[in-house]
């Protein structure tokens, strides 16, 4: 979603993202509350729907957990805690991110990102989450 949020503003959705819907599990903290009150126009400028649901942090990692070992396939995007990276990639369920991030190349600017953020969200030599 961040990405979204540098590109230009245009009068219509590009083709690729028009009726894509995604569902998110977060828990609610300033930055997922942001992001959260920008959907409305994240929506608007991608056409990309996106399903928000916001649970207590102390619930967030058993449901995470409970939906990757049964590969439920409910969600699209998790918001772990960074204490959690290696308990759910553990699990082999969870999408490694080492290409998009090359793909996104400058466009995402991650290595900007501190090196002490970023090593938070590898396991094994492969990235799984991208610090805020």
């Amino acid at each position: 979603m961040a990405l979204a949020a540098k590109a230009a503003p245009t009068s219509a959705a590009p083709a690729q993202t028009k009726g894509l819907t995604l569902r998110a599990l977060v828990y609610p903290w300033p930055p997922t509350v942001a992001v959260r009150d920008a959907l409305p126009e994240y929506e608007k400028l991608t056409g990309v729907r996106v399903e928000w649901e916001e649970i207590p942090y102390n619930e967030l990692l058993a449901k995470m957990m409970t939906e990757l070992v049964t590969k439920s396939g409910r969600y699209d995007i998790f918001v772990p805690s960074n204490v959690w990276n290696a308990q759910l990639a553990a699990t082999g369920n969870v999408e490694p991110l080492d290409d998009y991030i090359a793909k996104a190349g400058k466009a995402l600017e991650y290595d900007n990102f501190l090196t002490a953020a970023k090593d938070q969200y590898i396991y094994k030599g492969t990235i799984y989450e991208i610090p805020q």
